[in-house]
């Protein structure tokens, strides 16, 4: 005989070491959400621990698509509460500092292929704010010119060097 309990839902999520963003706009990232006024309706405010993951993961990917390219999620606690009927969930972010674009070049190792045709495709700005989406929109531009030239196989690798002096990163494809 197996006796069910009821839903657990997340009653509250909250963050600590957010200093850039608001706990309301981290709160829309997760795929958990706090249960509300809806909660008949909405599945995400049952807590999942497995989902936990998927949460550190959307957060990660948040900020660094906005230029933190070493903010860390350094834990996430989940305690029942009184009543046991829900979940008090924290997450722990270190933020680190935001970084922008610095000098965008490319060099080749192909010698039929000229880099100074392949810098503008980047499309890249310098000042303009770091994101690992901007550097592989770049890499596909530059492998599809590279085939339009006739060069098959050609891989494009970027590197990238830290000035933290500026807070710059300087990409080399």
């Amino acid at each position: 005989e197996i006796k069910e309990g009821g839903v657990t839902e997340v009653e509250r999520i909250s963050f600590t070491g957010n200093r850039v963003y608001s706990d309301r706009r981290l709160r829309r990232v997760l795929a958990s959400k706090q249960a509300g006024l809806l909660r008949t309706f909405v599945q995400g405010d049952t807590f999942v621990a497995e989902r936990l993951t998927l949460d550190r993961q959307l957060l990660v990917d948040f900020y660094r698509a906005r230029g933190y390219p070493d903010v860390q999620v350094t834990g996430v606690s989940s305690e029942m509460t009184r009543d046991r009927e829900g979940f008090f969930m924290t997450f722990n972010i270190v933020e680190g500092q935001q970084y922008k674009f610095g000098k965008i070049t490319a060099v080749s190792e192909v010698e039929e292929l000229d880099a100074k045709d392949f810098e503008k495709l980047t499309k890249i700005r310098a000042g303009a704010i770091y994101s690992p989406n901007a550097i592989d929109l770049a890499i596909t531009r530059l492998e599809e010119q590279a085939l339009r030239k006739g060069a098959n196989f050609v891989r494009v690798d970027p590197r990238v060097t830290r000035d933290e002096r500026t807070q710059t990163l300087n990409v080399e494809f």
